[in-house]
């Protein structure tokens, strides 16, 4: 989907089904710089710098609020 609509940002949950968000997050890296906003309840450091270097460009931990999430997309846009 991401090739076909080229969006502006891609905010991934890190534990999805069928395909996890990091793993989804390193496959994306290998052709498009798109921002990429992770999203998890996973947040230990280990979990944010992993996410981190093989590409997120943020790391938000759950639970989030709105304002916080949009000022991140701002940041990242």
């Amino acid at each position: 989907m991401c090739a076909q609509y080229l969006p502006d940002l891609i905010v991934l949950d890190v534990l999805m089904p069928g395909m996890a968000g990091d793993e989804l997050c390193a496959r994306l890296r290998e052709w498009t710089a798109t921002p990429i906003i992770m999203l998890s309840a996973l947040c230990t450091e280990h979990d944010k710098a992993r996410c981190l270097r093989i590409g997120a460009d943020d790391y938000v931990c759950k639970p989030f609020g709105v304002d916080e999430l949009l000022a991140r997309i701002e940041a990242v846009l």
